[in-house]
């Protein structure tokens, strides 16, 4: 089950297992557009077999993940979430229905609660999806995104490529044959790559945002040619890349200390082995985190204010620690 993965004009599923740690197997050549398009895989392979109702997502979410599911005749229900990012397991099985989908986050890196959650799967008819978006799959000891029955990345949020996310399946009855379609990169995803390069120059500015429009999903798209190849050769410098984001997070969490910022509580589990996607904090209220926006752009910083929250969310009932978060 070793055999070397090459394009072709069509891939077999035998050609793709490859068997990790534990002995299950996982796939491993499930490479979409993004995240979302990766999510509205999983979901479209889901309810070929089952007759699901319920998917239930954390009140803490980015609309690109509403985007993955609105093409599906599902009912969202948002749960919420403790302030170190793991879930309330007791409070959710008191709500969770049998028979449905449970969308986990593993933010900013930073490994959920697992133990608990595979536990609770065991008590209840779930299937459960794993969004590990910030953060690569498996990396090191913190074994992220292979712990749901389903998972998917971004792979462009951690390394340099146009494009790409991993679909990968735990649970063997969800494999099915997305055979690899060849695409060019496109215009928004060129200057999304290059925004990091181009900010400066205001003529770029509104191009560089035409990325964040997002549509309804319809069909797969899988990640454009340039970055398939890269993913599938892994030539990238991983450890390079993780020593330069575990910098970054360690000197904003230092520098931001005595700036009127506060920190969520999960500093006690970064190591060696965190890949961070970037710094997390928050603001108390809208008017301090647009002054931190605003100072980025004038020191050419890159400040984010996350997520964008999608519209069915009642941001007045959350908690106040994630309604003006700050990634830096």
């Amino acid at each position: 089950m070793n055999k070397k993965i090459t394009i072709q004009p069509k891939l077999k599923l035998s050609d793709l297992f490859i068997r990790i740690s534990d002995g299950e197997y996982k796939f491993s050549d499930y490479i979409f557009k993004s995240g979302r398009y990766s999510l509205f895989c999983i979901l479209k392979t889901i309810l070929r077999s089952k007759n699901i109702k319920k998917i239930y997502v954390p009140n803490f979410i980015c609309d690109e993940v509403i985007q993955g599911i609105g093409s599906f005749n599902l009912e969202i229900i948002y749960y919420d979430i403790r302030e170190d990012f793991s879930l309330d397991t007791i409070s959710l099985k008191k709500t969770l229905c049998s028979k449905s989908l449970l969308v986990v986050v593993n933010y900013f890196g930073i490994r959920s609660n697992w133990e608990e959650i595979n536990e609770m799967k065991n008590e209840l008819d779930i299937t459960v999806i794993e969004d590990n978006c910030h953060s690569l799959t498996n990396y090191k000891n913190y074994k992220l995104g292979i712990n749901g029955d389903l998972s998917f990345n971004s792979i462009r949020k951690i390394i340099p490529v146009l494009s790409g996310s991993e679909l990968l399946v735990m649970n063997k009855k969800y494999l099915v044959d997305y055979t690899y379609q060849k695409r060019l990169p496109t215009l928004n995803e060129t200057i999304y790559y290059f925004r990091r390069y181009l900010y400066f120059l205001n003529a770029f500015k509104n191009n560089i945002r035409v990325e964040n429009k997002y549509h309804k999903i319809n069909k797969i798209s899988h990640a454009d040619i340039l970055s398939y190849r890269a993913i599938k050769m892994n030539k990238y410098p991983m450890r390079h890349i993780q020593q330069r984001r575990l910098a970054n997070f360690r000197f904003w969490h230092s520098y931001l200390s005595d700036k009127k910022l506060s920190f969520f509580e999960f500093n006690e589990k970064v190591q060696d082995e965190f890949l961070p996607y970037a710094f997390p904090c928050y603001a108390n209220n809208r008017d301090t985190a647009n002054k931190w926006i605003k100072w980025g752009s004038q020191n050419n910083i890159s400040i984010i204010k996350w997520p964008k929250f999608p519209s069915g969310i009642n941001q007045k009932t959350m908690k106040s620690c994630f309604k003006n978060v700050l990634l830096f």
